[in-house]
């Protein structure tokens, strides 16, 4: 397998959330794992999807109180990792613009064939990798209605932001390219252009496709 080549319709890949690591403390490594179905691969887009069902793969290790939640802080990971929920909620694609630091999200009804919502993850943008695509999440988020007419002036989760950069979870280049890619992902969607004006119906995931599964080496880089 080449890291160039490119993923096919309904091929098993793997988007991973990397975490940078502690020189003498731990490693960089994969940090979260999702699999997903390959939707499109081109020069354009990276589109996935991430099915009802869906189980992730989590670090296990000390989860200190958070925002949003407990999270593992920097040198608490304990080397291992476990199952996270299965995903019970509807289906979900994901499409990333390449070179771009974010990915819109948006959920997919196979009983009515429609998407619905718009939700702008801002992230690192993605690499490559032999099982799919690494990248890392920034924390912030912008969500917006269905017809792109309103989105939410302050970021979903500034508290989270603020947080993050304290405890050493984002570094302040991360932050200042998470804030420069939230504007630019603003600007594109109040100009309704691409692909917040594309056809999304050509990204329309397949009723024939079975649940992905982690393989065992998930974490490998």
């Amino acid at each position: 397998m080449t890291l160039a080549r490119r993923f096919v319709p309904g091929e098993l890949v793997l988007l991973r959330t990397i975490q940078d690591g502690l020189p003498g403390v731990e490693p960089r490594h994969v940090g979260y794992t999702m699999p997903t179905r390959m939707i499109a691969d081109d020069a354009e887009a990276i589109v996935l999807y991430h099915p009802p069902g869906q189980h992730a793969k989590r670090r296990s290790g000390n989860r200190s109180p958070g925002p949003w939640g407990p999270r593992i802080m920097p040198g608490d990971w304990d080397g291992g990792y476990e199952d996270d929920a299965v995903y019970h909620g509807p289906g979900v694609v994901r499409l990333h613009v390449v070179a771009d630091g974010y990915s819109i999200i948006r959920t997919w009804d196979h009983e009515t064939g429609q998407f619905q919502g718009w939700y702008v993850n801002l992230e690192l943008p993605w690499q490559r990798s032999a099982p799919g695509f690494d990248s890392k999440d920034l924390v912030l988020d912008v969500v917006a209605t269905d017809d792109l007419s309103k989105w939410k002036w302050k970021w979903k989760d500034e508290d989270e932001f603020s947080w993050a950069q304290e405890v050493g979870l984002l570094t302040p280049d991360q932050a200042v390219l998470a804030e420069a890619q939230a504007r630019k992902a603003i600007a594109t969607l109040e100009a309704r252009a691409w692909p917040f004006d594309a056809d999304w119906s050509r990204w329309t995931p397949s009723l024939d496709w079975s649940v992905p599964l982690v393989p065992e080496e998930f974490h490998r880089l």
